[in-house]
């Protein structure tokens, strides 16, 4: 069930993406290990916030970290921690 839920976040992400799909979010547990392994999130700007949400929902208690997939560079002011 929680892969079903992350791939079908994915999947809806993909379809509403633009061409460019410029950053890629993780979840990662507290030694920074990514807990989303099987599955790749990419997304535009607009989509970062629907995909944190999916990946709080799959990993409860995960930090979210949102890459730029151009630079490579973490954007420190989408880190959020999952409730």
């Amino acid at each position: 069930m929680k892969y079903a839920l992350s791939a079908a976040a994915a999947l809806l992400l993909a379809a509403c993406a633009a061409a460019t799909n410029s950053y890629s979010v993780g979840a990662y547990n507290s030694s920074g290990r990514l807990l989303n392994q099987k599955v790749e999130i990419d997304s535009n700007q607009a989509g970062i916030r629907v995909a944190a949400g999916a990946l709080c929902k799959v990993h409860p208690g995960a930090q979210i970290r949102v890459h730029s997939n151009i630079t490579g560079a973490e954007l420190k002011e989408h880190r959020r921690r999952c409730r």
